[in-house]
């Protein structure tokens, strides 16, 4: 699903000082270099637990960025990337 991320942008964690507002819009951050680090150190026991910081990662994209931004178009082939993987 990464990969599907062409331009990055969901590749590290938010910084705060490109983004002033994120924090107060998003509470919870992840991105797909903690969720790599995750998977790595053993940390996710459940598919549904990875499946949920990936899920986590789209809808922070879909609160924070507006419909018609590069931002959110890269969230929706992401989404269906992982829709394809979950068999949804």
């Amino acid at each position: 699903m990464a990969k599907k991320d062409i331009y990055g942008v969901y590749a590290e964690l938010v910084d705060p000082e490109e983004l002033l507002d994120y924090h107060e819009v998003i509470k919870h951050t992840m991105d797909f270099a903690t969720v790599r680090n995750k998977l790595a150190s053993g940390r996710y026991s459940t598919l549904a637990q990875l499946e949920s910081d990936v899920f986590l990662i789209c809808s922070n994209a879909m609160q924070y960025n507006a419909l018609d931004s590069v931002y959110y178009k890269q969230f929706l082939v992401v989404l269906v990337a992982l829709a394809g993987l979950s068999g949804l």
